[in-house]
């Protein structure tokens, strides 16, 4: 664990705050991210770092970075942002999710993954302030998206319904069974019309 001490820190575009290398980086202090990127995945290690804020974390754009194990609520684990509050101040930050090599992403229960902690609740978690690129993520044939609870203000990685995987064959007809078809159809209301009995 290690500790650091300030007043305001605001990332830029061309920023990087790697709290990777360490369990837990304590920090006194608001951190806003102007575009900067926050990384805590470490691709070596069990995805169990935190980087806990004392103060507010203001979102204006830029990436939040973890490493996540992929599976059912119950089994999985993720780096975490903590802080008193987090604000939007923008553009939401994107968080981006590294799998983890032991993840087997499955449907999640509860409240899902933590990945964001807010200690003020929900009065102190702009619902603006994160989202995932493209707006969700796909892994082994599930769907995960962001939500923020409604109850508490974390946020939580949540997987209620499963994809087609990668490479899933869409089912088509030739064009001469198409033709075929049609013809058949045509055959078909054809016959039914001379059965017509008109009076």
């Amino acid at each position: 664990t290690a500790a650091s001490t300030f007043s305001t820190v605001s990332l830029q575009s061309d920023a990087t705050l790697d709290a990777s290398l360490l369990p837990t980086l304590a920090v006194t202090g608001n951190l806003s991210n102007a575009g900067g990127v926050v990384s805590l995945a470490r691709t070596d290690s069990t995805p169990t770092n935190t980087l806990a804020v004392t103060g507010n974390y203001t979102a204006n754009g830029g990436t939040l970075a973890l490493n996540t194990v992929l599976n059912d609520a119950g089994t999985s684990t993720s780096d975490v942002l903590q802080a008193d509050a987090v604000v939007a101040g923008g553009t939401p930050t994107l968080i981006s999710i590294a799998p983890d090599a032991a993840s087997h992403p499955a449907l999640t229960t509860g409240d899902g993954i933590l990945v964001v902690r807010v200690n003020g609740g929900v009065l102190a978690s702009d619902a603006n302030a994160f989202a995932l690129p493209g707006g969700y993520l796909d892994a082994g044939g599930v769907r995960y998206v962001l939500v923020r609870n409604a109850g508490n203000g974390n946020w939580y990685l949540q997987a209620t319904q499963l994809v087609p995987g990668p490479g899933t064959p869409v089912p088509t007809l030739h064009p001469l069974a198409l033709l075929a078809l049609g013809m058949g159809l045509a055959a078909c209301v054809g016959w039914r019309r001379k059965g017509v009995k008109q009076e």
